[in-house]
């Protein structure tokens, strides 16, 4: 996938979220995660800080193979709760969920598939901003 961590979410969308966030260079995945699954259908995983909470806001984005995007949103659906307000379905359905202590918000759109996870997140509307930002920014 051609997108670098600086056009997931630009410099100046990270200084307009609230909380701002602030870039992770080199970010590395942890295992077992979407993120590490999204650059193994080589997509891109990036990290970005939050200085007010010390947690990491993960945003991955992948195209994965057919089947696999298929398997992916299967398993949002069985596992996740409907979020319409990411965007209109069915062009985007949005689903979010929190496993252990991390708020995961998954989004499909075409045949992309976009995470946003962290522990700052404990509801949906926690990660909306990061979703529509990181959306505008792909559709461009």
């Amino acid at each position: 996938m051609k997108i670098a961590c600086d056009e997931v979410l630009t410099a100046d969308q990270l200084t307009k979220l609230v909380p701002v966030l602030t870039a992770i260079d080199d970010f590395t995945p942890e295992k077992g995660t979407d993120a590490l699954t999204a650059l193994d259908a080589d997509g891109v995983a990036c990290g970005y800080t939050n200085p007010g909470t010390g947690h990491t806001v993960t945003v991955s984005i992948a195209r994965p193979a057919k089947p696999q995007l298929t398997t992916l949103k299967n398993k949002a659906i069985d596992d996740s709760n409907v979020v319409p307000t990411y965007g209109v379905p069915p062009k985007v359905m949005g689903y979010f969920t929190v496993t252990g202590s991390v708020g995961i918000a998954e989004v499909f759109t075409g045949d992309y598939w976009i995470v946003v996870a962290s522990k700052d997140y404990i509801e949906p509307g926690d990660a909306s901003q990061v979703v529509a930002d990181v959306l505008g920014n792909i559709a461009g």
